[in-house]
């Protein structure tokens, strides 16, 4: 297997996704191509027009030596103990944010501190309250 090639769903009452699979005889190295050539908008789309696709978008992606945010090119041995080839199942979509330890723990620190004032203040004003009705009381 070169590559696997998805191409989103084609039919949209079912949910099911097409994709391609391209088998090169003789092949060099291990590693197979996961590319993601879907739209967005293909459930949207009537049938018909869900078979227009632009091949030569598709070859030109498939030619690519460089990954990309809709291709990842993985070794064979880290897809073998998964047997999963589905595409979706290799690209992430959403990237998570780094983030910064220390920068966190500040926050967390400040946010405590100003939680802590807030209980001071909080026992400040029931204690007021409780002597003007003690007063009022009286």
């Amino acid at each position: 297997i070169d590559s696997i090639i998805s191409l989103g769903q084609i039919l949209n009452k079912i949910g099911a996704t097409i994709s391609l699979l391209v088998i090169q005889k003789n092949k060099k190295n291990n590693a197979i191509k996961f590319i993601n050539t879907k739209q967005e908008d293909n459930i949207k789309r009537s049938r018909k027009e869900s078979l227009n696709i632009d091949i030569d978008k598709i070859i030109e992606e498939y030619n690519s030596v460089e990954e990309t945010e809709n291709k990842i090119i993985l070794p064979i041995d880290k897809i073998i103990g998964s047997y999963n080839l589905s595409v979706d199942s290799y690209l992430i979509k959403d990237k998570t944010p780094s983030v910064n330890a220390k920068q966190l723990f500040e926050d967390i620190r400040k946010l405590n501190k100003e939680l802590a004032d807030n209980k001071l203040m909080f026992k400040y004003h029931l204690n007021e309250i409780r002597k003007s009705v003690e007063r009022e009381v009286k």
